[in-house]
């Protein structure tokens, strides 16, 4: 991994900065409801389940219905201090510190694999790599079900975003709907990307006048310039990236936050 890469998970490893985020930056409720009644049948605690991401909502919801549970994130920090958001205690996990490409994992082995926004994490490549490892990892039936940000042309100028999303009374969510929006704006299709470079001095640019806002402020403080690119595709795309190696089961929608419409649920069953 980059060493930009390593940086950036390192910044964002302190539970008390997750907490100030809001969602679209982290699962909803609604985007758990989902996934529990896709599951709603199998709650069984031999149930055996894989996450992707050290991401404290997946991991209470396996811990709630008692699945055995492997979780794999790059940084040991993050791993053990998400686990102090959690609800119900993570008796069943167990915890690998890898990148998700390399995890020493058996195949054929999980029945779940639950993972969210990661693919936004890998370039191109990587993402085609990780499907087909995911393929492989999980058993016969099985399901995989991620919560993806994609791109899609913008469907409204900068400026009537900015007047929606930084009035003087947004709130984080309103300031985390404004970035992903602003990405739309600035997103390389060719390359699958948004230069984060060229993202940030966008939105300090716009935001120049409107620092006064509480929300505006916590938003920079939370969100530091530590990684280069964030990698995206549309949905088209992402239908041509899984399609080798996983069938599409669903796609759904937790309207219950800002710029939802960018966040589709999908599930994919093992081919």
């Amino acid at each position: 991994m980059k060493k930009s890469e390593q940086v950036f998970w390192e910044s964002n490893k302190s539970a008390a900065l997750w907490s100030r985020l809001r969602p679209p930056a982290r699962p909803s409720r609604g985007v758990i409801r989902i996934i529990e009644q896709l599951f709603r049948k199998k709650t069984a605690k031999n149930l055996r389940v894989l996450i992707l991401g050290a991401t404290p909502e997946l991991r209470d919801l396996a811990a709630k219905h008692r699945w055995r549970t492997v979780v794999v994130d790059l940084s040991l920090d993050r791993l053990v201090n998400f686990a102090s958001l959690m609800k119900y205690p993570p008796q069943h996990e167990v915890l690998v510190v890898s990148d998700w490409l390399t995890a020493p994992l058996r195949e054929g082995f999980f029945d779940l694999i639950l993972s969210d926004a990661v693919f936004c994490n890998l370039d191109y490549p990587a993402q085609r790599k990780l499907a087909k490892k995911i393929s492989r990892l999980l058993t016969p039936g099985g399901r995989f079900i991620e919560r993806t940000m994609q791109y899609a042309p913008p469907a409204e100028p900068l400026s009537a975003i900015v007047e929606r999303y930084l009035h003087p009374k947004a709130t984080l969510e309103d300031i985390s709907a404004f970035e992903i929006l602003v990405k739309g704006h600035i997103y390389n299709p060719t390359l699958h990307r948004v230069e984060n470079e060229k993202k940030l001095h966008l939105v300090h640019r716009v935001m120049g006048k409107r620092f006064s806002n509480p929300a505006v402020k916590e938003w920079l403080r939370l969100t530091p310039a530590t990684r280069k690119y964030w990698y995206c595709v549309t949905s088209q795309a992402f239908a041509r990236l899984m399609r080798p190696h996983l069938r599409a089961i669903s796609v759904s929608y937790a309207k219950d936050y800002p710029a939802w419409e960018l966040f589709p649920v999908y599930t994919f069953a093992k081919k």
